[in-house]
C-alpha cells in the first residue's frame, strides 16, 4: 500500500512569519517535533545563505559531524534537505505514522499554506508494520503541487511504473487539467503548427535550427574512435555508440522558448540516437506552444507528446502500455521537473539538473552600463529565482549599471518578475583587479559569463568555472539563448565547477574494447595471478592460472 505523507493539519498551525531563532528539535516522543521541523524548514527557506549552510552546525544539539550535517540545496525557493539526520529522525517518525500518514488512491500532496513536507518511502504493509527507508522534505513558496519520483517505486510519479497510463491521466487532469483522448501528437497536426506562425518566426527557427546542427557536427567531429597497440600483442581502444533512445523534456512555463526544443533534439540527432521521444505540456489552448511543435516536426521527433510536469518525467523513465520508456532524458524545467529528474537518475540517465537561470558579468571601466544592464535583466526576467551579478574593477561603472537597471526596469513588460528577481537575488561587487574578478566568477561558477572588458581573451587562461562564456560587449548572452548556435541547457548552482552544458557527447557512449595474442597473455595471466593471490581474490586467480597452463601447453 502506497501512503501520501503530509504535514496537512501540523502544517496549518504554522506561525505565517518567520521565526527570529532557528528553532531547536527537541528529544522527546511527541507530534510536536514534527511542528518544530516545520518552523524549522521555513525558517531555513526565508535564508539567502542555503548554498553553504554550514554555519549551521554546533548551533543545532545533533549536528556533530559532517555525515550529520543538513544536505541543502535551493531550487527556485524548493528546499530539498535529503537526508536530514534520518537515523535521528527515523525512530521519531515511525512513532507518527498515524499522524502524518492518510491513505488516497493516489499520492496527492496536499497545499497547506507554503508548507510541503513528504517522507518519501512510507510504506505499510499488511501485517501495519511501519517502513521509512528514505526521508525528504519539501518546501516551497508557492502553493504549487508536487509529485515526488523516486526509483524504488514508493511515491508520487512513480505509480506510472504500476499505473501507467492510468496514473499518467490521473495526474495531467489534477495538474494540467487535461484529458486529451491520446497524448501522442500525430506527425499530421504537427504539421499544421507551421500555418500557426508567421514567416518571420519560421526564418528564425530554422537558422537556429541549422546553426544549432552546425555547431553539434562541428563537437562530433572532435571525439574520435581509437584502437592502438599498447603493448605487443595487445591491442587496445574505444568505439562511440550513440544512445538508443532518449526524452528530450521541453518546458513551456512563463515565457515558452521556441528553441527549447531544438537545443535537446538537436544534438541527439547528430549523436545517432535511433529513437528522440520530446514532450511539452499543454498550453491554455490544451496543446504544445506551436512554435516548440514546429520545431519537433521540422526535426523530425519520432514521437512527440503533450504532458509535462515530473509525471512526464516518470513516464519517460518508467513507460506506460502505451510509451516505451528511454535510456536517458535531457532537457530544462523546472523545480518538480529537476526533482523527478534527480530522483529517476539510476534508472535512466540524465543531462544534469539545471535549476533558475543565472548570468554574471565581468566588466572594467571600457564597458557600457546599459549593455550590461539589458544583459543582466534579460536573464532575471526568466523568473523571481534567477540570478544576475556584476563583478567589475570600477565603481562608477557599478554606479552607473545600478541606475541603468533601475531605469531600463521602468521600460520592461516583464518587470515585475524581473525587478523581484533582480532585487531579491541580484549582486553588484567591486573588486581590486581582474584576477580578482576571475576568482570571483571561478567561485560563483555561472550558468552564463561575459566578459565586458578592453581585451576579453586576456582573462580566458584564468576562468574555469561557467557553463557557456561570452567574449566581448558585442556577444549578447540572448543570441545563444535563440539562435547562435551554442547549446543553451547548462548547468546551474556552481554545477559548472564539474560538468559543461547539453551537448552532442551526452548522447554519446564511449566504450572500451581490447584484443590480447598468446604471447602478451602469458605476460598478462602471470601479473594478474600474483596480484590476485595476494588479494585473496582465488576465483581472479584461478581465471588466470587457467590459461596459464593452457598456453604452456
Amino acid at each position: 500500500m502506497i501512503f501520501d505523507v503530509t504535514l496537512y493539519q501540523i502544517c496549518c498551525n504554522l506561525i505565517p512569519h518567520r521565526p527570529r531563532k532557528i528553532p531547536i528539535l527537541p528529544k522527546f516522543s511527541s507530534p510536536k517535533l514534527l511542528l518544530h521541523l516545520g518552523k524549522l524548514l521555513k525558517y531555513l527557506a526565508g535564508r539567502n545563505t542555503l548554498q553553504h549552510p554550514y554555519h549551521l552546525r554546533n548551533r543545532i544539539p545533533w549536528c556533530k559531524t559532517q555525515e550529520d550535517m543538513y544536505v541543502i540545496r535551493c531550487h527556485s525557493h524548493l528546499l530539498n534537505l535529503k537526508t536530514i539526520m534520518l537515523r535521528h529522525l527515523q525512530k521519531y517518525l515511525l512513532r507518527f505514522v498515524p499522524y502524518i500518514f492518510s491513505l488516497n488512491p493516489f499520492p496527492i500532496f496536499r497545499r497547506p499554506y507554503q508548507v510541503i513536507f513528504c517522507v518519501v518511502n512510507g510504506v505499510c504493509s499488511s501485517s501495519d508494520s511501519h517502513v521509512v527507508s528514505y526521508t525528504t522534505f519539501f518546501l516551497s513558496s508557492t502553493d504549487a503541487p508536487f509529485i515526488p519520483v523516486h526509483r524504488t517505486g514508493f511515491s508520487g510519479a512513480i505509480l506510472i511504473k504500476s499505473e501507467g497510463d492510468k496514473a499518467l491521466r490521473y495526474y495531467e487532469k489534477k495538474f494540467d487539467i487535461f484529458e486529451p483522448e491520446s497524448f501522442r501528437v500525430s506527425q499530421e497536426e504537427a504539421a499544421k503548427a507551421k500555418d500557426r506562425l508567421p514567416n518571420e518566426i519560421i526564418e528564425g527557427l530554422d537558422f537556429a535550427i541549422e546553426r544549432v546542427t552546425d555547431f553539434a557536427r562541428a563537437q562530433k567531429k572532435c571525439i574520435m574512435e581509437f584502437e592502438k597497440e599498447m603493448l605487443p600483442g595487445v591491442w587496445m581502444g574505444h568505439r562511440v555508440i550513440p544512445v538508443n533512445s532518449c526524452g528530450c523534456y521541453v518546458p513551456a512555463g512563463r515565457y515558452p522558448c521556441l528553441t527549447s526544443a531544438v537545443m535537446s533534439v538537436i544534438p541527439a540527432k547528430v549523436a545517432g540516437v535511433k529513437r528522440i521521444v520530446a514532450c511539452s505540456p499543454p498550453g491554455r489552448e490544451e496543446d504544445i506552444n506551436p512554435g516548440i511543435l514546429y520545431t519537433m516536426h521540422k526535426m523530425g521527433v519520432d514521437e512527440i507528446y503533450c504532458f509535462g510536469g515530473a509525471q512526464a518525467i516518470g513516464t519517460l523513465a518508467f513507460g506506460t502500455e502505451s510509451i516505451c520508456p528511454v535510456d536517458l532524458i535531457a532537457g530544462p524545467g523546472n523545480q518538480y521537473v529537476m526533482e523527478a529528474k534527480r530522483q529517476v537518475f539510476g534508472t535512466v540517465g540524465i543531462d544534469f539538473l539545471a535549476g533558475p537561470s543565472e548570468c554574471l558579468v565581468i566588466g572594467d571601466e571600457t564597458a557600457k552600463a546599459n549593455f550590461i544592464a539589458a544583459d543582466l535583466l534579460a536573464q532575471c526576467e526568466h523568473d523571481t529565482n534567477a540570478r544576475g551579478a556584476l563583478v567589475t574593477t570600477s565603481e562608477s561603472l557599478a554606479q552607473a549599471t545600478l541606475q541603468e537597471i533601475d531605469h531600463q526596469l521602468g521600460e520592461r513588460k516583464t518587470q515585475e518578475v524581473a525587478r523581484t528577481s533582480w532585487e531579491n537575488k541580484g549582486v553588484v561587487v567591486v573588486v581590486e583587479s581582474l584576477e580578482d574578478a576571475a576568482r570571483y566568477a571561478n567561485e560563483y561558477a555561472p550558468e552564463h559569463l561575459e566578459i565586458h572588458t578592453l581585451n576579453p581573451r586576456a582573462l580566458l587562461p584564468l576562468l574555469q568555472n561557467y557553463g557557456s562564456l561570452f567574449l566581448g560587449q558585442n556577444t549578447a548572452e540572448v543570441y545563444a539563448d535563440k539562435v547562435a548556435g551554442t547549446n543553451h541547457i547548462l548547468p546551474t548552482g556552481a554545477a559548472a565547477r564539474y560538468t559543461g552544458g547539453l551537448w552532442v557527447g551526452m548522447f554519446l557512449k564511449v566504450v572500451t574494447h581490447q584484443e590480447v595474442d598468446v604471447k602478451a597473455s602469458l605476460k598478462l595471466a602471470k601479473l594478474t595471478e600474483n596480484q590476485s593471490t595476494f588479494e585473496g581474490m582465488d576465483a581472479h586467480r584461478y581465471a588466470a592460472t587457467v590459461r596459464l597452463r593452457s598456453l604452456k601447453t
